[in-house]
């Protein structure tokens, strides 16, 4: 039997930090702007898909001691690195668990608050259905769920750089060294852009900036995974809805007011009220 391909999660992890958007406390206040009736975050039942190293549920575990909190990721590397924190903090009511999200049991009780950062864009078609499909059967009524993905148009400019990596890389194997080759494409690119085409040029510089400041597991992941689909948002709204599931609001509440934009875009506005 032949063996499975090591997991590039395993080869260069992914270094997880606390997501302020996605604290329940945040969830729950947001839930309740919006006319819903969350479960109280101090005695909730969390569940994070994706969790990587636990970074964001160690966080939410310890500033909420009587929530009880689950973590499903399929690096063996991150889970055993989580694990290690937990055990080291003393946490009581955290447990993380190593394997794929698609082949979790359904719960005794559903969960009040499930959280999916960095997840939805980076895996296939049929898993971003399981995803929408796994939120639906576990998630309780008036719970919420945190879910994060590449958004269209902006990702349309970074796509472009993504695509040229890809093509770079396409016959190397090693992670360590698609991410070095990844790195060294982008001053050719942008120091080889005719005058005629600055708006261009800005772009990859401006790519180049940001790869600059990143270290080496934010390039294998966000730029060279084999899977990475972004898409529009009314879209997403459409895949929420044909889950029986519904848009509730932005992470970043202020970003859905028109007030804050410039004024010539309040002729885009709908007059339905409609949020989407």
């Amino acid at each position: 039997m032949p063996e499975e391909p090591p997991d590039p999660y395993d080869q260069i992890p992914y270094r997880g930090f606390p997501r302020r958007h996605s604290h329940p406390e945040l969830l729950a206040a947001h839930a309740t702007i919006f006319g819903l009736s969350p479960q109280a975050v101090e005695s909730s039942r969390i569940l994070e898909i994706g969790c990587g190293d636990g970074a964001n549920l160690i966080s939410i575990a310890a500033s909420l001691p009587n929530a009880h909190c689950s973590g499903v990721d399929r690096s063996v590397t991150h889970i055993e690195k989580g694990q290690e924190v937990i055990t080291g903090a003393g946490l009581a009511n955290i447990e993380l668990q190593q394997g794929d999200f698609t082949e979790l049991p359904a719960p005794e009780q559903p969960y009040d608050y499930i959280i999916a950062h960095g997840v939805y864009s980076w895996i296939s078609h049929e898993e971003q259905q399981q995803l929408l499909s796994l939120i639906k059967n576990q998630l309780a009524p008036n719970g919420v769920a945190f879910v994060s993905y590449n958004c269209y148009p902006g990702w349309n400019l970074r796509t472009l750089v993504r695509e040229l990596m890809l093509y770079r890389t396409r016959n190397v194997e090693d992670p360590q060294q698609k991410v070095n080759i990844a790195r060294q494409i982008l001053p050719v690119l942008s120091g080889a852009v005719p005058s005629t085409m600055q708006g261009y040029a800005a772009l990859l510089v401006d790519e180049q900036t940001l790869v600059n400041q990143t270290d080496d597991y934010y390039i294998a992941h966000e730029h060279l995974e084999e899977d990475n689909e972004p898409c529009h948002f009314h879209e997403f709204a459409d895949r929420l809805d044909q889950n029986e599931l519904q848009f509730l609001c932005e992470a970043e509440l202020s970003s859905m007011f028109i007030n804050r934009y410039p004024a010539a875009l309040t002729a885009l506005q709908t007059q339905d009220g409609d949020v989407i």
